[in-house]
């Protein structure tokens, strides 16, 4: 009786020192550790609000959801139900307008592959009457391909459907696995991959982190909690971790020591890069449907990205994708053969050191890629 009762008042004194120990932690943690420095300030601004709020979908968006999570493998979002990738997120261009999989004889399609270019990066203004997707490149191409009677007539007058699978920060892996496990599955009659010159980098994600120049890079995957994104505490279910991680500083704290490391955006991977380019051209191969790959590079003053030879891309980089496309029989596009000065695309929106192009900049886009897609059809 005496040990057993000695073991008992063991535990109980250790649950009790534990006990102390997380609530000296958490009062500690709430007093001194400014969680707004890991991110930037209009979400930190929008999960105050959230967290103040008795019902916080009263502010839903694409980041409010507790049902995603960024996979730390791939780093791309996707679906806790089923771990599939969330096609909103990347079909945010056409999620709305019924287009499946499912395709009939009569529809072409042309699927685009890309990342902030693709997206409309250098279009946004704080503007709630301006439409910044009707200025993608994406969106001028399709109007370009509807209004072009020699296209319709290669393609027998079927209807003309432009489908972008496209996010912010994504490299040419991530890409192949959009193509592999969600794009392909709505049979393109034509794959184009929009690349660019940190396209070379790792695979990162940027979900309202503040280091410039850099992006997180997950050691667990990235849940949704309360609008932020915070890494999974391992070997706890999604329902505990979306519990503590919600309501205890102390363990949101551990869980961005352990589980995030930083990388600088300009580290070096061309050869995985490349691989990615292989891959999804056996892809487009086996599919039966032309392949083509347009180099849109950076338009930032800061370095002139057609002409420098040395450094993060620039020219040696555009010459080993040309010969690579060449080896592989893609069709190989670089904006720099089509203008003096890359420069002069730049987006008057965003600032010097900014990459990319105004409306007319993706108007010349959509024009090269329109005849790039007739010379395929047509075959010459």
């Amino acid at each position: 009786m005496k040990n057993s009762r000695t073991i008992f008042i063991g535990i109980l004194s250790l649950l009790v020192s534990l006990c102390i120990f997380f609530a000296l932690a958490e009062i500690t943690t709430r007093l001194f550790y400014d969680e707004s420095q890991n991110y930037q300030k209009d979400l930190w601004e929008r999960v105050k609000k959230m967290s103040s709020s008795d019902n916080s979908s009263s502010s839903p968006s694409r980041l409010d959801k507790s049902i995603f999570y960024i996979d730390k493998e791939d780093a791309l979002e996707k679906k806790i139900k089923d771990k599939q990738i969330n096609e909103s997120r990347y079909n945010f261009f056409f999620t709305d307008q019924g287009i499946g999989f499912y395709k009939t004889e009569d529809e072409y399609r042309v699927l685009v592959l890309g990342d902030s270019f693709t997206s409309g990066g250098g279009l946004f203004r704080p503007d709630a009457t301006y439409n910044v997707y009707e200025d993608t490149y994406t969106t001028q191409l399709y109007n370009l391909l509807l209004s072009d009677g020699d296209f319709k007539a290669l393609i027998g007058n079927k209807k003309i459907e432009v489908l972008p699978l496209t996010d912010g920060g994504l490299n040419t892996e991530q890409e192949f696995t959009l193509l592999r496990d969600l794009g392909i599955k709505y049979q393109p009659d034509i794959i184009i991959l929009q690349y660019t010159d940190n396209d070379i980098g790792p695979k990162r994600v940027e979900l309202g982190f503040t280091d410039t120049g850099m992006h997180i890079i997950p050691k667990a995957n990235l849940l949704n909690v309360g609008g932020r994104p915070i890494p999974a505490i391992p070997y706890l279910s999604n329902e505990w971790n979306q519990f503590l991680l919600r309501y205890s500083a102390f363990m949101r704290f551990l869980s961005y020591k352990i589980n995030i490391s930083f990388v600088n955006i300009n580290t070096d991977s061309i050869s995985a890069s490349f691989a990615s380019l292989r891959k999804i051209n056996l892809i487009a191969r086996e599919a039966g449907v032309p392949f083509i790959i347009i180099e849109l590079p950076p338009a930032a003053w800061t370095e002139d990205y057609c002409a420098y030879k040395s450094g993060y891309g620039g020219k040696a980089l555009h010459e080993q994708l040309k010969s690579l496309s060449m080896e592989i029989g893609a069709n190989f596009y670089n904006l720099c053969d089509y203008v003096k000065d890359i420069h002069s695309l730049k987006s008057e929106l965003e600032p010097a050191e900014g990459s990319h192009y105004g409306r007319s900049g993706y108007g010349l886009v959509a024009e090269i890629l329109r005849e790039a897609i007739k010379k395929v059809i047509s075959g010459k």
